[in-house]
């Protein structure tokens, strides 16, 4: 097609030509190349054809108008979906055709509508910041970047009480502190000519003319190239929090415990009055300075107290714990706490008194300790003593009243005043030895009762024919009176003997031919024996201690019976290990003394009466029967022997071990009475080894010894022993023992 001008020298834009149907005569380069399609493609086409979606389009009413003579030129710019573009075109009539000629603004249409958008959120963003200025809680403004103040917040009007012309400009002046105006323009005006945050507290005058603190924050709202657009500012009321720690600061200053407050970086930033009794330090000189510079000799990074210090600045954990200060001697309490800056509180209450006092009371405890050991040692010594003493003297006694039971039995007319006089002088040495090893025993609570219930009448007939022998020594009168059907509770051994004990010390203290008196009687929860005499009395100096250890009376020197002074304190002790107690009255010396031991009563029902213990010579179990006696105490072994056999046994005798195991080859006892004491291999050793025999399975061993404690039972029934006897062994005991065992 020829155009009527040369259109690509007159438009640089991109141009079409169309028929006034519609059909592309023409497109110049600049046009395909907006388009993005060749001249080839476009003409004998319309562009309905091409872009049937302009069909409905604002372009398509355009044209039809140009191209129909209704106008002859029109304009206008819109938005292309297709190719998303936004175009501005302007269409002329011409030579019956039309002309068109196209600018692509898209780039300056994205420019304008994002423009648009920013302005947008920008007004949206304004609104909504207004919004929530005019409504938040603290005083808040804005200003323009000199400072000028444009805007208040109601909450501003409302607390200062003033109004938009009172503060125009520079009026907020008019509420500030005069004294402390200055230091808050010279403040701000540093800010606005650094663009700096502004920061600081100052009071601001109510609308009553009160004054209250306010911490003030302003902070500046910049452009994209950093340029400062406006100042927004905030004050927070902090007036009851500067309150709150004025008063913590007058509770810090009044308190007992020193104070320090470390930041971050472990310097101190405040402390109270008190902290120089663990610093040592002048306040002045100790705020600034970094914690461990008030403490040098304890700056120690493995030492445990900075190990707890470090643990609560790291981990924010409170802690407590106890310290000491060698340079000024002082223990202190310290409870460390995390504090919101991320610094520590530390708090020092001092306890050295507390301290000292604990270790005095851990020194004099460490002493008693000490001290309980040594008496504990001597104890034991003193037990191991008596031990020893007892097993010594038993063991000559044991042959003495071996021989004497046979003199008796051989020939029971022969020297009986002087076998009587000997029998009474051993019964006084076994008593002694017993009471010297029982004191040690109750005194330490070793002793065990072994309870039964029992008669009273036949305790106290036995007790008195126990107590016979120094009675009919004395020439005294024995008067007994005992309410029938009394029964108790009790070890019967060791109540006979608290009676017997009481009968001896009656024997003891009333001159020959006296009148001794026992009586037992009931109530409906105690039985009562008194055991009486008239004898020499007790003074009243004497008769509040009579039951203590080592405690005797005044006694003439021609007295014939002896005593070490343990009898009435076993007494009580015994009485008190049965619930019981004991009493002593005297009307004074001459006067006689009164006893009375006092036990919880029982009924009478399934009472067991006590039956004398009798010897047969002659046992009808020891026919056929062999014992053997082991002791290297000749004397001992011997006669216990010749004793057995007047009661029928079959015996033999080894003086130690080896030879008690050579007879064994060739003799098979039922019984075996061994010393505990043997040369060579003591008692337990052979023991086991006769255990270790096959044939001897049967063998009933019996321990014969002077030792007679729990502990040497305990010892002697762990080393397989059947039966413990203690010398000198009691003739009538053994043969019920051997009837009851070989039955």
């Amino acid at each position: 097609m020829t155009v009527p001008f040369d259109v690509e020298a007159t438009f640089a834009e991109p141009v079409s030509i169309f028929s006034a149907e519609g059909t592309y005569v023409y497109i110049n380069p600049a046009g395909e190349r907006l388009l993005g399609i060749a001249a080839s493609d476009l003409l004998g086409r319309t562009y309905l054809q091409v872009f049937p979606d302009l069909a409905t389009h604002a372009y398509h009413q355009a044209f039809v108008r140009v191209a129909s003579g209704g106008s002859p030129e029109e304009r206008l710019e819109f938005h292309y979906a297709a190719m998303d573009r936004w175009s501005s075109q302007r269409l002329y009539a011409t030579c019956g055709h039309v002309i068109v000629i196209w600018q692509d603004v898209t780039e300056r249409k994205r420019s304008e509508n994002a423009l648009q958008d920013s302005l947008a959120k920008v007004a949206e963003t304004q609104r909504q910041f207004r919004l929530m200025i005019e409504w938040m809680p603290q005083l808040a403004w804005w200003a323009k970047p000199d400072g000028f103040i444009d805007y208040y917040n109601p909450r501003w009007y409302a607390y200062t009480g003033t109004t938009e012309a009172d503060m125009e400009g520079w009026g907020w002046q008019s509420v500030h502190d005069p004294a402390l105006l200055p230091s808050v323009l010279e403040r701000w005006q540093h800010s606005i000519a650094t663009g700096a945050p502004f920061e600081m507290e100052f009071p601001l005058r109510r609308h009553d003319g009160v004054f209250r603190w306010f911490l003030t924050r302003v902070a500046p709202l910049r452009d994209e190239q950093g340029e400062i657009v406006r100042w927004v500012g905030i004050n927070t009321d902090v007036d009851d929090q500067k309150r709150a720690l004025a008063l913590v600061g007058e509770t810090l200053e009044s308190m007992s415990d020193a104070f320090f407050l470390l930041d971050r970086e472990w310097n101190v930033v405040r402390v109270n009055r008190n902290q120089e009794k663990v610093s040592n330090t002048e306040r002045a000189q100790s705020l600034g300075r970094p914690f461990w510079e008030l403490f040098p000799s304890t700056a120690v990074t493995t030492s445990k107290y900075w190990i707890e210090y470090h643990r609560v600045m790291e981990d924010r954990v409170a802690s407590h714990f106890e310290e000491y200060y060698a340079p000024l001697d002082l223990w202190t309490e310290v409870d460390a706490f995390p504090s919101p800056e991320g610094g520590i509180a530390v708090f020092f209450r001092d306890i050295s008194e507390r301290k000292r006092s604990e270790l005095q009371r851990a020194q004099l405890l460490a002493r008693e300790q000490e001290a309980r050991a040594t008496a504990e040692a001597a104890n034991r010594s003193k037990d191991e003593f008596l031990a020893m003493l007892g097993h010594e003297l038993r063991n000559p006694l044991a042959p003495i009243v071996t021989a004497l039971e046979l003199m008796r039995l051989r020939e029971p007319t022969t020297a009986q005043r002087e076998r009587t006089v000997i029998e009474r002088q051993v019964a006084h040495l076994v008593r002694l030895v017993d009471d010297l090893l029982d004191v040690s025993r109750i005194t330490s609570g070793k002793v065990e009762l072994s309870i039964t219930r029992f008669d009273v009448a036949a305790l106290v007939a036995r007790a008195i024919d126990t107590a016979s022998p120094i009675m009919e020594q004395r020439k005294h009168r024995v008067v007994a009176k005992v309410t029938p059907g009394l029964v108790v509770d009790a070890d019967v051994h060791r109540l006979e003997q608290v009676l017997t004990n009481l009968l001896a010390n009656a024997a003891k203290y009333t001159p020959p031919g006296g009148l001794i008196s026992v009586e037992a009687e009931g109530t409906s929860d105690m039985i009562t024996m008194r055991v009486s005499d008239n004898g020499v009395g007790i003074t009243p100096d004497l008769l509040p201690h009579v039951f203590e250890l080592f405690v005797q009376g005044r006694q003439s020197i021609d007295r014939a019976q002896g005593g070490l002074g343990l009898g009435l304190a076993i007494v009580r002790r015994l009485v008190e290990l049965h619930r019981g107690h004991v009493t002593a009255e005297s009307a004074g010396v001459g006067h006689g003394s009164v006893f009375s031991v006092h036990l919880p009563i029982v009924q009478p029902t399934a009472s067991a009466s006590l039956a004398p213990i009798g010897l047969s010579m002659k046992s009808p179990r020891a026919v056929d029967k062999r014992i053997l006696v082991v002791d290297d105490n000749e004397d001992a072994a011997e006669l216990l022997a010749e004793m057995l056999q007047t009661m029928g046994y079959a015996t033999r005798t080894a003086h130690d071990g080896p030879s008690a195991l050579r007879i064994l080859e060739s003799f098979t006892p039922d019984v075996a009475i061994l010393d505990i004491g043997l040369p060579v291999m003591d008692g337990y050793e052979l023991a086991r080894l006769i255990r270790d025999r096959g044939n001897l399975a049967r063998l009933k061993l019996f321990a014969l010894t002077g030792y007679g404690q729990a502990t040497d039972r305990e010892r002697t029934a762990g080393a397989g022993f059947d039966e413990h006897l203690v010398k000198p062994v009691d003739i009538a005991r053994l043969g019920a023992l051997l009837d009851r065992t070989l039955q």
